[in-house]
């Protein structure tokens, strides 16, 4: 899916389907390969008590905007909490996340839509299945905010039409989610992460997602650094880095002196570039910067023009990968 936007996190969630048709729930399953994790209720009742009484939503929101009042410094704060949005790769309870609500109309004791009515107050996106008597409701449901979207229950292209609605109304919760975290970033006049807004840029940040098998990811500095993950919890990074940023890490190491020519001419040619992630490697003197500086595999030329480094081996970084609970482990059960 591309759009001209990236969040700056996504992770395959669990999606929760609301019908009364045992047969339809286990449908699912079968219909999406296994591949999606579902929760399902035959009963909405059931559903919103689990909603309003039991679900403890977690995303990495709870953990990025735990601000020290003590900085006083914006750029300092920032900068500390966008970098904990990467270590939500080691939260097991991530997938738990749910970005999406399917539910049918027609269900005796409530229907779909004053179910959904009943939770409005929960962060994810609503989608309804409907019949044509019911399409008028729905019409009116999704004009007043209450759904997100209605499909037809039609045998014929439903399964479709939920694939494409799930795929869609997904990225666009991470996408709101990420608007909270990185949009006066973006605004500001440190007109950072402007990469994230980039067309050029997350076209190919997609084609390389799909190209690695990459199915979560996680921004990991402020410069648009990715963590990525592949279904077996492989990780990778995709180090980036803009014209301007380069420009001021060559004149950090002109600022500093002693600094070896192989790195002051490999950040001046553009062949490498730099990519740190704990707080010891950000505090590594210039003169040490060699072991963290990556060749460049892409150049991509948007609205500005952005360096990037595959990083396929991140051995060298502090990530403990035994700690990760992988997509395939957490599918299993």
């Amino acid at each position: 899916m591309i759009t001209d936007s990236l969040p700056c996190c996504f992770i395959p969630s669990k999606i929760v389907v609301v019908d009364d048709d045992p047969g339809f729930l286990d449908s699912f399953d079968l219909a999406f390969n296994n591949m999606q994790p579902f929760q399902t209720f035959d009963n909405p009742k059931s559903a919103v008590k689990f909603f309003l009484n039991e679900y403890k939503p977690h995303s990495y929101l709870d953990q990025c905007l735990n601000v020290d009042d003590e900085v006083k410094s914006d750029h300092a704060v920032y900068d500390y909490n966008l970098r904990k949005i990467c270590y939500e790769i080691y939260n097991s309870k991530r997938f738990d996340l749910v970005p999406v609500i399917i539910s049918d109309y027609a269900m005796p004791g409530l229907n779909g839509i004053d179910m959904y009515r009943t939770i409005k107050d929960i962060q994810a996106k609503k989608i309804l299945l409907t019949g044509i008597a019911t399409q008028n409701d729905a019409v009116q449901a999704f004009n007043e905010g209450i759904i997100d979207k209605f499909i037809f229950k039609n045998p014929a292209t439903m399964i479709s039409e939920l694939k494409t609605a799930i795929s869609e109304l997904t990225y666009q919760f991470y996408l709101d989610l990420s608007h909270t975290i990185v949009g006066s970033l973006i605004t500001s006049e440190q007109q950072k992460l402007t990469c994230l807004n980039d067309p050029a840029f997350v076209k190919f940040f997609h084609n390389l997602c799909n190209e690695q098998y990459i199915i979560e990811y996680y921004l990991a500095d402020e410069y648009g650094s990715f963590i990525l993950l592949d279904k077996k919890g492989q990780l990778s990074i995709l180090a980036v880095k803009s014209e301007k940023d380069l420009a001021e890490y060559y004149d950090f190491t002109q600022d500093t002196g002693n600094v070896p020519n192989a790195i002051t001419d490999a950040l001046k040619s553009r062949k490498k570039i730099p990519f740190f992630f704990s707080d010891t490697d950000y505090n590594t003197p210039p003169h040490k910067w060699e072991k963290f500086l990556h060749p460049v595999s892409n150049s991509i030329q948007g609205q500005s023009t952005y360096y990037t480094a595959y990083i396929s081996d991140p051995s060298i970084y502090d990530i403990d990968s035994d700690r990760i609970l992988t997509f395939l482990q957490y599918s299993a059960g």
